[in-house]
């Protein structure tokens, strides 16, 4: 076989199978129970992953194919479920790994369900710092490279100098801060350019981050000097009060910008600069959102709290369940009667959230006293919905069957 035919062999054996043979691998014990849980798998099936050591991986991974939980041309449900169970760390490797493995070309020369920009001016076939990027959705993660980041923004960079759009541009956890000009810091230093041509730009920060004044003024500015930007969505992170000049926000309101603050289901009223809940009119929208898990956290602000309950009271009126509610090191104990839990920062939640799984993250060396884990057990049997309370400083998890009423 001589040395073309051997690259031919070679490349031709990528795809949805090796995806498979290393998501396996990827797949650590925890998680593995975890979405058997989560999925409510049969207890057989548990019981086989829980005593299968090696092979749990392998056998995961059948069992998903098998209930249409990863496809060739979608493992969404999977890296959902992961963020869902905490583990984001290992969604986006899995991500990672399936783009690899499903975007490269088959020896006959077709592509892959993950398109590939072809209008960019590429560098030769031998230059390994190429990274093909889908226009639809260009994702830019803080685990790439520092050669990959560079590499994507150049072609972006030619892309937009061209006037080709780019419909959708995504930083995860990539976004370090933004300069005056309009240029974007990315964590590894790579500097991402004012680009024209973009129409949805999403900004996923590190969990609990807290957006400055200054960040969130200049992103706003930078969406607002676009001529093509239509939304802005922010996600996992703590924005400021709005004092951004009110030249900028009649620009944004001229062009018809939507800016989405996915943690508290609320967009930017450009009129009158401030939050409004009307995205929370879209049932399907929140349905989605409340799907996914809402996360809490200690450092973000009263006011963020606040709309993030808005979106469960509307959740509640709507009968739209919440998947899992985290909250990070912002609880502070439960009212006499049970009712209600209390947030460090006074507000309250009612057990009459439709939520189906409480995570209470407690601050280092937290213990649970007696009388406040009767609390929490009042607190889980008088809502409706709550199926499951777990928290790092009880021992083990509390499961709530609701053909029985507690003591």
């Amino acid at each position: 076989m001589d040395r073309l035919s051997k690259g031919v062999e070679r490349i031709s054996i990528r795809g949805f199978g090796l995806f498979k043979v290393e998501l396996s691998r990827q797949l650590d014990r925890k998680a593995i129970l975890e979405l058997a849980t989560l999925w409510s798998y049969p207890r057989f099936v548990k019981d086989t992953l829980r005593t299968a050591n090696e092979d749990s991986g392998r056998i995961m991974v059948d069992e998903m194919e098998e209930r249409g939980q990863i496809a060739s041309d979608d493992i969404s449900a999977l890296t959902e479920a992961l963020r869902v169970c905490g583990a984001r760390g290992i969604a986006r490797d899995v991500e990672k790994i399936y783009e690899e493995n499903m975007s490269v070309t088959t020896p006959a020369g077709s592509q892959s369900t993950a398109p590939i920009a072809t209008n960019v001016n590429q560098s030769s076939e031998d230059d390994e710092t190429v990274v093909p990027i889908d226009l639809n959705c260009v994702t830019i993660k803080a685990t790439d490279s520092k050669e990959n980041q560079q590499s994507m923004v150049d072609q972006l960079k030619r892309t937009s100098d061209e006037g080709i759009p780019i419909q959708k541009l995504r930083l995860d956890m990539a976004f370090k801060t933004i300069h005056g000009n309009g240029t974007i810091a990315l964590n590894s230093g790579v500097m991402l350019p004012f680009l024209c041509t973009i129409s949805v730009l999403v900004i996923w920060t590190e969990e609990g981050r807290v957006m400055t004044e200054a960040e969130f003024s200049g992103l706003l500015s930078y969406g607002s000097e676009s001529t093509q930007l239509q939304e802005f969505v922010f996600q996992y992170c703590d924005l400021p009060s709005l004092k951004t000049s009110r030249e900028v926000f009649n620009k944004l309101h001229e062009r018809g910008v939507k800016v989405t603050w996915n943690d508290t289901g609320h967009c930017l009223d450009t009129l009158s600069g401030s939050w409004t809940s009307w995205k929370m009119n879209t049932i399907d929208w929140v349905r989605g959102n409340c799907k996914a898990g809402v996360v809490m956290h200690e450092h973000w602000s009263k006011e963020t709290h606040d709309l993030q309950i808005k979106m469960f009271e509307f959740a509640t009126k709507k009968e739209i369940p919440v998947r899992i509610l985290r909250l990070n090191r912002c609880y502070r104990s439960v009212t006499p009667d049970g009712s209600k839990l209390i947030l460090q920062s006074g507000q309250t939640l009612s057990a009459l959230s439709p939520v189906k799984r409480i995570n209470i993250e407690t601050e280092d060396g937290r213990k649970i006293q007696e009388v406040e884990f009767s609390r929490l057990l009042m607190y889980a049997d008088q809502s409706q919905s709550i199926e499951e309370l777990r928290s790092d400083y009880i021992p083990f998890t509390i499961f709530i069957h609701r053909s029985q009423r507690l003591p």
